[in-house]
């Protein structure tokens, strides 16, 4: 699609996005953002489920997604792309040169760990597999010298759909839904090669995001059409990452996530910013945005994007310096979009 085309109407959307935006109470107050929307057209990726992103120490963003097109049904080839800017990007690579290797029917996991560029996903037999490669912008294959299946007290770990990365303190953190109970699981390691697990009671048909600040990590999913969240490193509290959804001069309490995705989450302006997909009027799961305290309930969500449809979990990407982006699948289209202005 020409992005010429997408830009045109910009006069229009923009008003729209700043009206719906702007604060409406004392409680909206942490919601002064205004958003503006673009498109990845220099890909044309196309995924079934939503992509992951990460940023390396030279502000090098890299994008992860699984494809629509493998060898067998259900199945797709992994990708990588790299972006100066977020937005603009390269050429899709397969990131393991192998075709056993390089498949998967979920979303992957990327993150910047140790100086390295850290990629997991739920390969064959739904077993989670990680790798790990040199920041680079020619990653074709990369990633097949240091791949391994993630062994926890000599068990392989298994993944009901995709699986989410994340990097604290010196820690690297994977998240997932286990197979066959979709109890929500979290592994930690000082390396990636030696991890230590904490299995939840709780579970959610759809997978769960991380959070990671310079010494917290939270986790985020859907159960009973709410979006949660806990500190992975601390009590066994859950708070609603969602909040209240307003339309005209009505609310919904807590109903995101009505479809087939999770939340994604950051850390961001001293909270948990999460987007998701709520279905308050039809069509569903239209991309909204709330932000909680991070030991506190979201009050007020956000529509951010007109007629945005989220079909995976969507991912916020912040960096130091630059304007948040939030990628997300619609259909099978990876767009993305972008805060004209920081609070």
């Amino acid at each position: 699609m020409n992005r010429s085309r997408i830009l045109a109407p910009w006069g229009i959307f923009a008003l729209i996005v700043v009206l719906m935006v702007m604060p409406h109470s004392a409680d909206a107050q942490a919601y002064p953002y205004t958003w503006t929307y673009t498109q990845l057209t220099d890909l044309h990726q196309q995924s079934r489920v939503g992509p992951s992103v990460t940023v390396d120490n030279n502000g090098m963003v890299y994008l992860a997604w699984a494809g629509t097109n493998g060898p067998q049904s259900g199945q797709a080839y992994l990708n990588i792309a790299t972006s100066s800017d977020g937005i603009n990007f390269g050429g899709a690579m397969n990131p393991l040169s192998s075709t056993d290797w390089s498949l998967s029917n979920a979303a992957p996991g990327i993150t910047f760990f140790n100086g390295n560029i850290y990629y997991a996903w739920t390969g064959g037999s739904n077993h989670i597999n990680i790798s790990y490669a040199a920041p680079s912008t020619s990653l074709s294959g990369a990633f097949l010298a240091h791949k391994s299946l993630v062994n926890i007290s000599g068990a392989t770990q298994t993944a009901a759909g995709s699986v989410a990365l994340a990097a604290s303190n010196g820690f690297l953190y994977l998240a997932w839904g286990g197979t066959g109970n979709n109890l929500l699981n979290v592994a930690k390691s000082t390396d990636g090669t030696t991890w230590s697990k904490t299995t939840y009671g709780y579970s959610s048909p759809y997978s769960p995001s991380l959070a990671a600040g310079s010494t917290t990590v939270y986790m985020s999913w859907t159960a009973s059409n709410q979006c949660l969240f806990l500190d992975v490193n601390g009590p066994l509290t859950t708070h609603n990452c969602s909040g209240t959804l307003p339309n005209g001069g009505g609310t919904y309490p807590y109903v995101p996530v009505l479809g087939t995705a999770g939340p994604g989450s950051v850390i961001y302006g001293g909270g948990l910013v999460s987007a998701y997909g709520a279905c308050p009027n039809t069509p569903c799961n239209l991309l909204f945005l709330a932000q909680a305290g991070l030991s506190s309930n979201a009050s007020v969500g956000y529509e951010v994007t007109p007629g945005i449809g989220v079909t995976g979990n969507p991912i916020i990407l912040v960096r130091s310096g630059f304007n948040p982006l939030v990628y997300v699948t619609s259909g099978t289209e990876i767009q993305v979009a972008s805060f004209s202005s920081l609070p």
